[in-house]
């Protein structure tokens, strides 16, 4: 069976990577979540996509304000940012996937994936996680780090023979734009043991064409309707 992965949670329902949004992911019956995490200035890693905020001030980068500063902000229905100790916590012992992105492609901060590390360890979710990444050095020092982290390697361009960059980084997964999903990529990924977790589809049809082109997960802003498709389609 496909894997629903509820990217930021339930968006659709509520406010994007808040615990609300993680809550209702959790209720639906999602098999899991996919997150950003960013480090702010006071080294607290935290669940947000940009790297700015909007303010009181205006919009600030989140490495340059400490958690305090950041829980102060509204997200929406009365949520606020939180940190992926709270993520972490809310999930506890609970059989349920969290795909984190690491969100370093724009900026990079200082040893946030050996706090990441550490936080994955501290809470026992070695394999309930995959970390993911557009920035693909963040990924290898991942692994570098902690080599029982699964990696899996975001792209949106078409690349040619992904499969091959993935062994070499030893990353479980491929999390490509969902129009790279074709029959040879998928081919090779089964040959070689390589999940593939498309993302972000919300369209039925292509959630279809997705589910019958054998998948492992599907990244969704809608996991209500994925679960449906899954429920009542037989795959081709």
């Amino acid at each position: 069976m496909v894997k629903v992965i509820a990217h930021r949670g339930d968006s659709v329902h509520a406010p994007e990577n808040t615990i609300m949004a993680f809550e209702k992911a959790i209720e639906l019956g999602a098999d899991g979540i996919e997150l950003d995490v960013h480090m702010c200035k006071d080294g607290y890693l935290v669940v947000h996509h940009d790297e700015t905020v909007n303010s009181p001030d205006g919009k600030m980068l989140i490495r340059d304000m400490k958690l305090e500063e950041l829980k102060q902000l509204d997200m929406g229905y009365g949520q606020k940012i939180p940190t992926l100790t709270e993520v972490f916590r809310l999930i506890g012992n609970m059989d349920f996937f969290i795909n984190i992105e690491i969100k370093t492609n724009m900026i990079t901060y200082d040893d946030i994936e050996q706090r990441l590390a550490d936080e994955i360890r501290r809470f026992d979710m070695v394999e309930r996680t995959l970390v993911s990444s557009f920035n693909h050095y963040s990924l290898r020092n991942l692994k570098c780090i902690e080599p029982a982290i699964a990696i899996g390697l975001l792209y949106q361009c078409g690349l040619v023979e992904p499969w091959w960059m993935a062994l070499r980084l030893k990353a479980r997964s491929l999390n490509p734009f969902y129009t790279n999903i074709t029959p040879s990529l998928v081919r090779n990924c089964q040959y070689y043991g390589i999940e593939l977790y498309p993302w972000t589809v919300d369209n039925p049809i292509i959630m279809n064409d997705m589910i019958n082109a054998k998948v492992t997960g599907i990244i969704t802003n809608d996991p209500a309707k994925l679960l449906d498709i899954l429920r009542s389609v037989q795959p081709l």
